[in-house]
């Protein structure tokens, strides 16, 4: 890369040393600080969080006394007996031992954060939580290939909380919270299943012979608290450590940051030489950032949540002495800095309380402004996305700092000058509706104001309808040179949304049931292209409801989603009955449809995703809220439960229905399809009791699809795939369980893609029958689509989940499937017992009613009948895309056979399955 003639180096190039180098992860300081204190009376008007508001140049740390004192925000949990750390810029809290409302399952952990001005907030609370880590790693078992399998990880958890300073005579602000190391669950269980796979065996951890205290500290005049980890060694021997801290910056916040690089170590996903995380929440009303001291910091997922640490601990763990022999304790430190805006006023305070971004990398900050403004008008652009963006390893650009420009187009910050003169940067700006001018090349010698022209804007007007003229929800999809360039939900009345000027292929969808439109149109600057479609419903479906019952939204710590934008996602497909299925949470999502009005076309059940995974994760629908028992809403404490315990559990506490989610905890026990029972004879080994109950039939649903994927038994694939023989082993030894089909959805992708069809006496989704839900799923009146949908009796009257008594041998099988003709289906599949009885070729792949006869299917005894449905070609655009083979289109739940006349389905007994699907 040239620039000016001269040879440039990336950031990361620079870098690179700098983690390669070995070196303690430890800090010696111990979170002294100038001084403040004081208390001055609040403006009139503006809340407090306790009686009384530092003045500037003071911070406070107290008690919560009161009940109605904390923030306000939607991720506001900090209440009375809890700790607050405050001071004229910024507010922290911490909970107390017994106040456990959050994800993690432990006190003395940081909750709530907000930037002030003055005592007021300067935006909704959103940060979420944060709480630091032990591991034990043995790099050596990780460069053999064994994986994490053999790692050990451990949280905090808080026991007692003290008040160090409370800043009145003039000091920082400190909180100190005592605890030791505890059980991370997830992680747990993780990693003893990832051992157990693997081949070899990894017992349950315990007391990693720690003390921890950390010591939460907020100087006067600063946004940025300090988060001070100790450990103490408490063995007779030394021993090594991997600090880390578990961070979740908030649902409705956007995450981003530079790294050097991403890569794989043994499985484990992680971003490397991350300066710094930047949170910003919509509209730029209020950043988080977070940075540790002296580090190479790396940031990677555990257990579904993000955990960041020094990437030199890795291969140089933090060494600590034996008890009583000296250098028995270590200490990191972390730093969360608040801003009241964009990302870059979180990121600048950093630079006063950790001068080094990388270790021995000081860093200054260089002023940087502009304004962004239409070229030809002049007109400035408020909300535009600033990016400085440096060179990744790769040469890839990447943001280092996000700035957002105000009412009058100005944008200003600061950037992060590492002390080459040669490094190079650019600025790169983003405005809705506009196409993204050229990135302005630069480097700390050439820092200089940014005008940054764009280009006139454009806006598509849409009004999407359906056959009878109603407003329709729906997905637009625009595309340019076959590659995706933006998509766009309606909520069923006409719209306009900012669409960059130029020529786009546009696909209009509505989920399984609605033929699709695909067109081009051409968005001329200044002007609304207006896009009238008409998408008619020609697939009949009256008589079901389509269902996606794996769902997640803000209150899931993996979700970015909110619950409206879940619901609109819900309603642009065609998914009548949206089930909030979030970690750990148990709550309605009904505020989603009060809020975007879409109770016409789309209904919500409440559940809870039990995250078990160790047995495995088990759905739990119809659950009542119980706020009053925690401030999740009262989910299962699932932890070293057996699988019979946490359904016993999942009933005790209301439970209507209970999944059986992706069940791979069935080849973890060695499920033998034959005779029902697992092989594992040791439930130790996979971190359960001695005496634990491995398997348990008090479940009402198996998850046949998560996703689109293949459920059948592939050829070469590892012995015991194939989710759809399990299910057939559930039916054949006699345990008759519904299967479903869902998306498992975190993103803003596309729900009911997979879906459930239900029975139902309704076709409207304000007119939803919990009771008839749940009795439809439990009976097995319902069939899993992935792109089209069958109606299927035998014998003239029964249909999906009843009994037909017929002792002739065969039975008439009325099959009519239907899907819209962008769709295809080849053929379809009969199974009597789980074999293979027929495969028939559709009558008109591409129409909307691809099959619609009567088939003789020979029955010689009692038989559950199932029936799947195939195509050859990937969905239409605008619908997800994937491969479609072995994927079904579709698949019933059983019709009962009673051959033998004797009013009962006697199921066939342990037995393979013989199909080749073709």
């Amino acid at each position: 890369m040239k620039m000016r003639g001269r040879q440039m180096r990336p950031l990361g190039a620079v870098l690179l040393l700098l983690v390669l180098a070995a070196g303690g992860a430890c800090s010696d300081s111990d979170g002294g600080g100038p001084s403040g204190g004081g208390i001055t009376p609040p403006p009139d008007g503006k809340s407090l969080f306790v009686e009384g508001c530092p003045a500037p140049g003071r911070a406070r740390a107290a008690r919560i006394e009161r009940p109605d004192l904390g923030m306000q925000g939607p991720q506001a949990l900090g209440k009375e007996g809890d700790f607050l750390l405050m001071n004229d810029r910024a507010a922290f809290i911490v909970t107390g031992p017994g106040n456990v409302d959050t994800y993690w399952y432990y006190g003395g952990i940081l909750v709530d954060a907000v930037a002030l001005d003055g005592c007021e907030q300067a935006g909704p609370e959103r940060y979420e939580e944060l709480w630091p880590l032990a591991a034990r790693i043995d790099l050596l078992e990780l460069l053999n290939g064994a994986g994490l399998g053999g790692a050990t990880v451990r949280g905090f958890r808080g026991d007692r909380v003290e008040i160090l300073d409370d800043g009145a005579a003039g000091g920082d602000a400190v909180v100190r919270v005592h605890g030791s190391d505890d059980f991370f669950w997830q992680a747990e269980y993780r990693l003893m299943a990832e051992a157990f796979l693997q081949g070899t065996s990894k017992a349950m951890s315990g007391p990693l012979g720690l003390g921890m205290e950390v010591d939460y500290v907020l100087p006067p005049d600063s946004p940025v608290l300090r988060v001070i980890v100790r450990y103490r060694n408490l063995l007779d021997q030394p021993q090594e450590i991997v600090p880390a801290a578990c961070n979740l910056f908030g649902p409705t916040t956007e995450v981003g940051f530079y790294n050097l690089f991403r890569g794989d170590i043994a499985g484990f996903d992680f971003k490397l030489g991350v300066p710094w995380l930047t949170a910003v929440s919509d509209g730029a009303e209020g950043a988080w950032a977070f940075a540790m001291e002296d580090a190479v910091l790396m940031n990677g997922s555990v257990a579904g949540v993000d955990a960041a640490l020094d990437a030199r601990s890795f291969f140089a763990p933090l060494r600590l002495g034996a008890a009583g022999a000296g250098q028995d304790t270590a200490q990191v430190t972390y730093f969360l800095s608040v801003g009241p805006t964009d990302g870059n006023s979180a990121e600048r305070p950093l630079r006063d309380a950790s001068p080094r971004a990388f270790p021995w990398a000081p860093y200054e900050w260089l002023p940087v402004a502009g304004t962004t403004f239409d070229g030809e008008t002049g007109e400035p652009i408020a909300g535009v996305r600033v990016e400085v963006e440096a060179r990744d390893l790769d040469g890839a650009w990447r943001p280092l700092h996000r700035m957002e420009s105000g009412p009058t187009g100005a944008f200003g910050g600061s950037i992060a000058d590492f002390g080459d003169p040669r490094l190079e940067y650019r600025v790169s700006a983003h405005a809705q509706g506009r196409p993204d001018p050229e990135p302005a090349l630069f480097t700390t010698v050439s820092v200089r104001d940014f005008p940054i022209p764009f280009a006139a804007d454009g806006e598509l007007a849409y009004d999407v309808r359906d056959g009878e003229d109603r407003g329709l929800p729906a997905r637009i999809t625009l595309w340019q040179d076959g590659r995706l360039a933006c998509r766009i939900l309606t909520a069923g009345s006409p719209g306009r949304s900012p669409v960059a000027p130029g020529v786009y292929e546009v696909s209009v969808t509505r989920g399984f049931e609605y033929a699709t439109y695909q067109g081009s149109i051409t968005v001329a600057p200044r002007v609304a292209a207006p896009l009238d479609v008409r998408l008619e419903r020609v697939v009949d479906t009256s008589g079901f409801m389509a269902m996606d019952g794996h769902l997640h939204a803000a209150p899931s710590p993996d979700s970015q989603v909110s619950i409206p934008d879940r619901i609109l996602t819900a309603a642009s497909e065609g998914v009548e009955v949206a089930a909030g299925t979030d970690h750990e949470y148990v709550g309605s999502w009904q505020s989603g449809i009060d809020e975007t009005g879409l109770g016409e076309w789309v209904a919500t059940v409440t559940g809870c995703e039990l995250t078990a995974e160790v047995p495995e994760h088990f759905n739990l629908y119809g659950l009542e809220p119980r706020f009053d028992l925690d401030g999740r809403g009262g989910f299962i404490r699932w932890y070293r439960m057996d699988m019979a315990e946490i359904l016993a559990a999942a009933r005790g506490r209301g439970a209507r229905l209970v999944a059986f989610n992706h069940p791979n905890y069935l080849r973890l026990i060695g499920y033998d399809r034959l005779n029902g029972r697992p092989a594992l004879d040791d439930p130790t080994a996979i971190g359960l009791k001695p005496d634990a109950e491995l398997m348990s039939w008090d479940f009402d649903l198996v998850e046949l699809m998560n996703g689109h994927e293949n459920p059948f038994v592939r050829f070469g694939a590892r012995p015991g795939t194939g989710r759809f023989d399990d299910w057939m082993s559930f039916l054949n030894l006699g345990h008759p369980k519904t299967a479903t089909g869902n998306t498992d959805l975190h993103g803003m992708d596309a729900p009911g893609q997979p879906r459930i069809y239900f029975a139902s006496s309704t076709d409207e989704p304000a007119a939803l029958d919990e009771d008839e839900l749940f009795a439809a799923l439990a009976a097995g009146r319902a069939l899993v689509s992935d792109g089209a949908f069958a109606r299927v009796t035998i014998d003239g009257s029964a249909g999906l989940g009843d009994l037909v008594t017929d002792t002739d041998g065969s039975v008439d099988l009325a099959i009519r499937i239907e899907g819209i003709p962008e769709i295809d289906l080849t053929h379809f599949v009969v199974f009597v017992n789980c074999d293979e009885a027929l495969a028939v070729a559709a009558s008109d792949p591409a129409a909307v009613v691809k099959y619609d006869a009567v088939l003789s299917v020979p029955v010689a005894r009692d038989a559950h009948v199932v029936i799947a449905g195939f195509g050859a070609n990937p969905l239409p655009r605008g619908l997800d895309s994937f491969e479609p083979e072995g994927v079904p289109r579709f698949v019933t739940n059983a019709v009962y056979v009673d051959a033998d006349g004797n009013g009962a389905f006697d199921p066939p007994g342990g037995k393979e399955c013989s199909y080749d699907l073709r």
